[in-house]
């Protein structure tokens, strides 16, 4: 992924690496979540209590920003993912079920809902990462295993995620013990042309049909 690099008024190059907020100078980052904040009550007369960093870009110091400035649920972090490959976080071993965090007070985690669906989802995050090496790479293992029904690694989102991985997902988790689901996507997708998930009308209108399908299997199906 290229990078690029302008000198900024507070010293920062802007760069992939700072494109996520946690590697921040820690009082850079929370006058950017405090500024975020203060937009979001001046224009909407609300006062957020929930925050998402963009990028899932969660870290100590995010914690402790949220804490600070009054927020009560953090919604950040996604599972199994690392994203170290350009300065991201990493969040594996991490399960998608509910946790709490803070020093002063108890603020709550409602993770993004990704995991493991196939035959070998037990062992899902090392076989996915020996699949994931040059090597693993090269003759393409991640997407054999996904083929062959052993491991998918599932988001529980319509921007690359089927229906049918969505719903194998979720009954995966639910036999795990999970009861709280989080389906996500970017608002952005919902406009034909603003990111690569939805380029045209009828690739929106598949992609909101695929979101209704889910909810009907979620809240019919398994009484969700």
């Amino acid at each position: 992924m290229p990078s690029f690099s302008v000198k900024s008024g507070n010293g920062y190059c802007n760069t992939v690496r700072n494109s996520y907020a946690c590697n921040l100078d820690r009082a850079v980052e929370h006058q950017k979540i405090a500024g975020l904040k203060g937009a979001i009550q001046d224009g909407l007369r609300l006062t957020p209590r929930v925050y998402k960093a963009g990028r899932y870009g969660f870290g100590p110091a995010t914690a402790d920003t949220l804490e600070d400035l009054g927020f009560d649920v953090d919604v950040s972090v996604n599972p199994h993912m690392n994203y170290s490959s350009d300065g991201g976080p990493v969040f594996d071993g991490l399960e998608p079920t509910l946790a709490t965090f803070g020093r002063r007070r108890r603020l709550l985690e409602v993770p993004c809902t990704t995991g493991f669906a196939g035959v070998l989802r037990r062992s899902g995050e090392t076989v996915h990462r020996l699949a994931s090496t040059p090597l693993g790479s090269r003759i393409r293992a991640v997407g054999i295993l996904a083929r062959s029904g052993l491991l998918n690694k599932i988001m529980l989102s319509p921007e690359g995620s089927t229906l049918d991985e969505m719903i194998a997902l979720t009954r995966a988790l639910l036999d795990d013990g999970v009861r709280v689901f989080s389906l996500t996507f970017h608002s952005p997708s919902l406009k034909p042309g603003c990111t690569r998930y939805v380029s045209t009308a009828t690739a929106r209108d598949q992609f909101l049909d695929t979101i209704a399908r889910y909810c009907d299997f979620f809240f019919e199906r398994l009484g969700g």
